[in-house]
């Protein structure tokens, strides 16, 4: 990723990205919350609560448009993000571009996508806001198939510890 600061990102417009593409539906904020937050928060959020930074193999599983891969793709060799979502990837893959990340793949399609990979093909597999859209059980058995002995899982969930209650407590212009 090219280095960018802060402010500068937090100045870009992202519907300008990607030709005025809003990758999951006109008014969705989700795109504007991320450029508003800015790669410092990304950053801190990874390291802090995952540490992965490790030069392995992501998994980011339902990435929506690679907010998180973006980040993640910075201290690793490479960060699949799989979305359900088709405007998810036109977006981040826009998005990479326009940010210089050369190792995020993003495919379009279901939790299904991952029988595409090898048994324990991945270091590290981050699920952010994404088991309360799927079969927990399935999902998670799936998970532990592509993920590599001794790997690491993260689920993060807004409506856990994290953003949702600092938006509450503090409104998103705080963040």
């Amino acid at each position: 990723m090219r280095t960018i600061s802060d402010e500068e990102f937090k100045a870009i417009d992202p519907l300008s990205i990607a030709g005025g593409l809003n990758p999951y539906a006109d008014g969705d904020q989700n795109v504007f919350i991320m450029f508003k937050l800015g790669p410092a928060f990304y950053r801190t959020y990874i390291q802090k609560k995952t540490g992965f930074i490790g030069g392995g193999r992501v998994l980011d599983l339902l990435s929506g448009f690679g907010m998180w891969s973006m980040f993640l793709a910075e201290h690793n060799a490479e960060v699949i993000g799989i979305d359900v979502v088709p405007g998810c990837k036109t977006f981040g893959d826009a998005l990479a571009k326009h940010l210089d990340v050369g190792n995020v793949s993003l495919i379009t399609g279901d939790v299904s996508e991952t029988r595409r990979f090898a048994d324990g093909h991945f270091d590290y597999v981050w699920m952010y806001s994404a088991m309360q859209y799927v079969n927990r059980g399935a999902v998670l058995k799936e998970v532990h198939r592509v993920l590599r002995p001794g790997g690491r899982l993260f689920v993060g969930n807004y409506n856990s510890e994290g953003l949702m209650l600092d938006y509450l407590m503090k409104g998103i212009e705080a963040n």
